[in-house]
């Protein structure tokens, strides 16, 4: 990782980098720009909290994971898990403008607390389709809007074609 990269992780002596540091890459600033005028675009302004783009929204509440509780963060990271992704799929995180991160899913539901806590207003996961998006926000909510068909049950990795 860049000097930059390690400065945009690491602001905070209890949020380390993790070890998967070479699975998750800040875009440049014209990258960034470039990809949110082209993902972000059909996704209306305003969404989650004014506009219904997606056919199914799930949300979870995680004001009581901030603190020292273990289970309940892990209880989010199950939460994510169940939305269905692929673990290995490509995903970015976009926290303004010019400030996106690319990583895989995994590695956003197994951190997913330090990605979010980095977050100003909210903070936008999504891949190249926009066929699905997770929202973290500042009101301790995350809402997850998709296109695609339900998970079946039992879990993220099995959706090889999400």
């Amino acid at each position: 990782m860049t000097e930059e990269e390690r400065r945009f992780f690491v602001v905070w002596d209890d949020r380390p980098l993790p070890i998967h540091a070479a699975q998750i890459r800040l875009l440049t600033p014209d990258s960034a720009r470039a990809f949110t005028r082209w993902v972000l675009a059909p996704i209306p302004s305003g969404w989650p909290e004014r506009a219904n783009y997606f056919r199914r929204e799930e949300s979870v509440r995680t004001f009581a994971c901030w603190g020292e509780s273990d289970s309940l963060r892990a209880e989010i990271r199950n939460w994510l898990y169940n939305r269905g992704i692929p673990f290995r799929r490509e995903v970015f995180l976009t926290y303004d403008a010019d400030r996106v991160v690319q990583t895989t899913w995994k590695i956003l539901v197994r951190y997913w607390d330090s990605f979010a806590w980095g977050a100003g207003y909210q903070m936008v996961a999504l891949d190249r389709s926009v066929q699905w998006a997770c929202c973290f926000h500042h009101e301790d909510l995350i809402v997850f809007g998709s296109n695609l068909n339900p998970p079946s049950a039992g879990g993220g990795r099995r959706r090889a074609n999400a």
